[in-house]
């Protein structure tokens, strides 16, 4: 087992194997082709230039409470064993109230050391916040913050996030 590995293990208490578990997830190569796409379309030197965009700031930030993450994606809260991310649109709009897209991820990392084991979670819940899809003659399947192609797309990202969270706390 690699150094780094065991001092994040032994840091039951500490929130060290959770940075690097979220690094993995934003820094690490599932993340890569989504951030390049939202860095050429969103970040510039004035509104969002206070937010993380490269590899190496995603890699090294701690994930506290208000770091902002590509435009998309705001860190609301972090404990030692988890990270709660909103997403939806970008953090500048509508920060304190409801979006039309908008949703959840929360980052989990706990340590078993009785049962040697550490436990990684991802969780996601998407919704419409101002619950503008309410109208007259819509279908039960069309209802909601994303259908068909940005669903099953979103189902992809959380897969290749975890991929490379994983491989950044691996032994």
């Amino acid at each position: 087992m690699s150094e780094n590995v065991l001092t994040m293990v032994w840091d039951i208490r500490g929130s060290k194997l959770l940075e690097e578990f979220v690094r993995g997830v934003w820094g690490g190569p599932g993340y890569t082709l989504q951030r390049l796409y939202l860095q050429r379309k969103y970040r510039n030197s004035t509104t969002t230039a206070h937010q993380l965009w490269t590899s190496d700031q995603l890699k090294s930030s701690d994930y506290s409470p208000n770091t902002q993450i590509t435009d998309h994606f705001v860190v609301l809260d972090k404990t030692p064993t988890s990270v709660l991310i909103r997403c939806g649109d970008s953090p500048l709009n509508h920060p304190d109230s409801p979006r039309q897209s908008d949703g959840l991820f929360e980052m989990c990392a706990s340590v078993n050391a009785d049962e040697g084991f550490a436990e990684f979670r991802l969780k996601s819940i998407f919704f419409v916040g101002d619950q503008s899809w309410t109208g007259p003659g819509e279908k039960w399947e069309n209802r909601g913050p994303m259908q068909g192609t940005m669903w099953f797309a979103h189902k992809l990202y959380t897969k290749l996030w975890m991929e490379s969270a994983l491989s950044r706390v691996k032994a």
